[in-house]
């Protein structure tokens, strides 16, 4: 567990599948959020809200702000002190059902009987876009049952419906006169549970309260709150057991303890954000408390870091791809990946041009790690569709570079972008190689593969500037980008940005000096131009040039990657990450050790056990991308390249960063096996832990040969072998 006693006004979040909990680590509820104004935090069972929050008075007087909070696993507590009492308060969300669980430990240094009372705002009200779906909020009403020793309240126009309640007989009532410690915003009630609680010297007293709620009946709320009573300590230990298991999965192990726990913590901020809709659907959400739903972009980057971790992690893996095709066909029928669906079913934007290819980049490897052939069957279509009949026709022209918004959401930035290229070429590449699964044609394969070298030769000749040693943001002529430059040095001088307008003015002045039709390369400084690095499509002289000019101040703060070399104003974990993947894709370990760090050096500045989304501190407390940081370059550092329904895996000689000896990374799941990998004093072990023997390849470094350890036979600069459940070991010469 993870303690602090400062900044805690500072969020965190209990959560599960089906309802979380968000508040600040002093106990408190304020209102917080800006996509639904007020709103984000609180008790959320999507697609409603069902509380902003709740409070407890002891003897008339309400708790103080909380001294110290602690962060479980899936767990959190507040350590509260009032009048010769120490109050500790915990929560959790049990796993498949929308509901609470509180309790409220009481310790006393003499004998005293308390009046506890609990006072909870409700607050059901529809998700952000709840309108486009009919969801219209209005007041809350309700009442206590007196035979169900709860607290009932709904939305008086809609069957929303939420349940207070407690492990003993309490007393209650509801109306807009149970008001807790401040105002919170929204058409809500209030609730008042008050009881008895005995309290001796060294023995603690403990009361429960659950909180369950519907969006379909008063009978599904109740039904939830009598399993909670029921069942609540099943449930705990049934999700701490599961938690155990998200433990070992694909544990790393080496001698860099700030890395090492941030392994461990991002793992569980990846259940953080399951989220399971009935009717919409189960997959994994963005960042919370503002991206609770699912996204094209940053599932195609989360999932990638998610696959090492565990079968389950599998699952989520194929279940959030397949709620992104369905939607994705429901709302634009072209293959075209949306960009963003809340958990109402409503679809803010259609999709950037880049999400379709990434999106196939992610099906590929996701089938790859997973050996799910069903879901390749059901999901290539509308891989080919997005890529082929969408993106190469409707989006771009003969050279096979499509036009439009990429990751970079800058007003004008809707053009040849070189994300969109990057994605696009290894969409391509990952459609010839899925292709004979799926029962495509040679000539299907040979298309592929030709569309791919296009689009790589466009990247590594129309989009790389020499001059600059870096690729450009993207391709447009000067009669396109010169009103859009007047309106970004327009905004940077408004922003009090000057120092990115002498840079603004220089591309003003050269594209004056150009012909107003020659399409040409422009360099913005967004991160993104490190994408053909992160996909290996870089020739190694372009790479080492671009690496070691975006390891600079130009491009590198304290905390990680600019998003902009022009700005130099925000980082997110999203584009750091990015750029360890491209330094491990160049072998240069040690740099991408160095970006991995400034990543897991903000785990606990903000919420215990979270990297925040924008660096070091801000943003969403727990952001899905952030995996992809830590765990992917791991991937490319040891070239696991599995086909997991062939039951094959071929293996690169790990190249790891110096301070990793010994290096282990065990559990490491794919398929339905589990794998260990470790390195010491130049020995290689890979070990089959649980399933069914593969055939597996490990090529050597460059002019060296590898020697199976106790084969003398076996040796060469490829070494292939079945892998059972005896290890194998391996050195090179």
């Amino acid at each position: 567990m993870l303690s602090k006693s400062h900044r805690l006004a500072d969020p965190y979040v209990a959560a599960g599948d089906r309802a979380y909990l968000i508040g600040t680590q002093d106990g408190d509820f304020p209102d917080m959020g800006e996509h639904v104004p007020g709103e984000m935090g609180g008790l959320w069972a999507h697609p409603i809200k069902l509380l902003d929050g709740f409070w407890l008075q002891v003897d008339g007087c309400w708790l103080p702000r909380a001294t110290r909070f602690t962060q479980g696993p899936f767990f959190n507590e507040h350590t509260f002190h009032l009048d010769g009492l120490t109050v500790t308060r915990r929560q959790w969300v049990p796993d498949g059902l929308p509901g609470l669980v509180v309790s409220y430990r009481f310790e006393a240094a003499a004998p005293r009987e308390l009046t506890a009372t609990l006072v909870a705002h409700t607050d059901l009200r529809p998700v952000w876009l709840g309108e486009r779906t009919g969801m219209v909020d209005a007041p809350d009403e309700g009442a206590f049952d007196e035979s169900l020793q709860a607290a009932v309240v709904r939305d008086r126009a809609n069957p929303w419906w939420v349940v207070v309640g407690s492990d003993g007989p309490v007393t209650g009532e509801v109306g807009p006169h149970c008001r807790g410690p401040h105002p919170t915003g929204g058409q809500g009630t209030g609730i008042r549970l008050e009881r008895r609680v005995p309290v001796r010297p060294g023995e603690p007293a403990e009361v429960r309260y659950y909180v369950a709620g519907s969006d379909r009946s008063r009978e599904e709320a109740v039904a939830v709150l009598a399993a909670l009573r029921q069942s609540a300590d099943s449930l705990y230990a049934a999700k701490l057991r599961r938690y155990e298991g998200i433990d070992r999965g694909g544990r790393v192990l080496v001698p860099d303890p700030d890395l090492v726990e941030a392994f461990r913590w991002v793992k569980f901020n990846y259940d953080q954000l399951v989220r399971e809709v009935p009717g919409q659907g189960r997959g994994l959400g963005a960042g919370l408390p503002e991206y609770p739903w699912w996204f094209g972009t940053d599932s195609s980057y989360a999932l990638l870091g998610l696959l090492p971790l565990g079968q389950e992690q599998h699952r989520l893996a194929v279940e959030t791809l397949e709620l992104l095709a369905r939607v994705s066909q429901a709302t634009n029928g072209n293959g075209r990946i949306i960009h963003e669906v809340v958990t109402n079913g409503a679809v803010f934007h259609p999709g950037n041009a880049q999400e379709t290819p990434h999106f196939v980049k992610a099906v590929y490897h996701v089938y790859r790690w997973t050996g799910d052939s069903e879901f390749l069957r059901r999901i290539f279509p509308i891989c080919k569709q997005g890529v082929l009949a969408w993106l190469l026709t409707e989006r771009a022209s003969g050279d096979c570079l499509a036009r439009g918004y990429g990751i970079i959401e800058i007003d004008g930035l809707d053009l040849k972008l070189l994300d969109t290229a990057v994605y696009t070429y290894e969409a391509l590449e990952a459609l010839a190689e899925l292709a004979p699964e799926a029962g495509e044609d040679p000539a299907f394969v040979r298309r592929c593969r030709e569309l791919a070298a296009a689009v790589k030769e466009a990247i590594n000749t129309r989009f790389w500037l020499p001059e600059e040693g870096l690729y450009a943001d993207l391709l447009a002529t000067p009669a396109e980008m010169l009103p859009r430059l007047a309106r970004w040095e327009e905004e940077a001088i408004r922003t009090g940005r000057h120092h990115a307008v002498p840079h603004l003015r220089e591309l003003q002045e050269r594209a004056r000096r150009l012909p107003p039709d020659q399409e040409t390369g422009w360099l913005l400084k967004n991160w993104i131009i490190n994408t053909p690095l992160e996909a290996g499509v870089a020739p190694r002289e372009y790479a080492f040039l671009a690496l070691g000019r975006m390891a600079g101040p130009e491009f590198c703060g304290h905390h990680g990657l600019y998003l902009s070399g022009l700005y130099r104003d925000h980082i997110m974990t999203i584009n750091t990450g990015v750029q360890a993947v491209a330094e491990a894709m160049y072998g240069r370990v040690q740099a991408a050790r160095e970006w991995m760090l400034r990543i897991a050096r903000t785990l606990h500045l903000r919420t215990p056990g979270s990297p925040s989304e924008m660096s070091p501190d801000y943003g969403c407390f727990v952001q899905a991308w952030t995996g992809y940081g830590l765990f992917w370059p791991l991937v490319v550092m040891l070239g696991i390249r599995p086909h997991a329904a062939a039951r094959e895996l071929c293996l690169g000689w790990p190249n790891l960063p110096a301070e990793w000896e010994p290096f282990a990374w065990e559990e490491v799941a794919i398929g339905d096996s589990r794998f260990s990998f470790r390195f010491r004093g130049g020995r290689y072990e890979v070990a089959l832990l649980a399933g069914a023997p593969w055939q597996v390849t490990v090529r050597a470094p460059a002019g060296m040969t590898i020697r199976m350890v106790g084969r003398t036979a076996m040796a060469g600069a490829v070494v292939r072998f079945t892998l059972d459940r005896e290890p194998v070991a391996l050195e090179v010469t």
